[in-house]
């Protein structure tokens, strides 16, 4: 188990962490987890280690990049002084470049993302916050597909990351695609990138995986 007991974990990332949470922590509401993985994730150990007391945090705002990320990380994450941050960042990266290609701020390298995430790890482990590092992801058969190639590239760039940092890792990408083998995309998401409720618990059941195997 990589989690003790009265840990904080914050979960970073865009509109897949976000998943339609509208209200801060603490709110007389039921939706400040959101509806997908992260809420999915607190549930499961809300009952399968209830005297752990885990304080979970969703910090997913929708339409971010890497580059967000890091400008809030002090605000975000850092201010809660957390015990974990779980990251997962990049689908924006890529889809900005591709229905956006117009707009100057939305270009970038591959070095760029690299950059970026990078200095997200190294300013958690700076101010010793652990690090579960998840890939970008696109929920498509077709690896021709020019958006998902650019999100390949940054499903390497993360894993070489967690390699370099030694970090637990979620390779979501390779999840889905293992799914996908008998799976009908449109069944886990309308858009390709947004996932539903089903794709909210296979990236919820394979971050538990992880976790549980410590």
């Amino acid at each position: 188990m990589l989690l003790k007991p009265e840990q904080t974990l914050v979960f970073f990332g865009d509109s897949i962490t976000e998943r339609h949470k509208t209200k801060v922590e603490g709110a007389p509401a039921d939706d400040q987890l959101g509806h997908g993985f992260v809420n999915l994730i607190h549930s499961y150990l809300l009952i399968h280690y209830p005297a752990y007391n885990f304080r979970i945090i969703n910090q997913g705002i929708s339409g971010q990049r890497a580059i967000d990320l890091v400008n809030r990380f002090d605000t975000d994450v850092l201010s809660y002084k957390p015990d974990w941050m779980f990251l997962m960042v990049g689908t924006n990266d890529a889809w900005r470049q591709m229905d956006s290609p117009q707009i100057p701020h939305f270009k970038q390298t591959d070095e760029d993302y690299r950059s970026h995430v990078e200095t997200l790890i190294k300013r958690a482990k700076e101010n010793q916050i652990n690090v579960f590092l998840c890939s970008p992801f696109m929920i498509d058969r077709d690896q021709q597909d020019i958006l998902r190639q650019l999100i390949d590239r940054y499903v390497a760039i993360t894993e070489e990351l967690a390699q370099t940092y030694q970090l637990p890792y979620l390779n979501t990408q390779k999840a889905f695609d293992k799914l996908l083998k008998k799976a009908n995309p449109y069944t886990l998401s309308k858009d390709r990138i947004h996932p539903n409720t089903a794709g909210h618990l296979l990236i919820a059941e394979e971050i538990l995986k992880v976790i549980e195997k410590g």
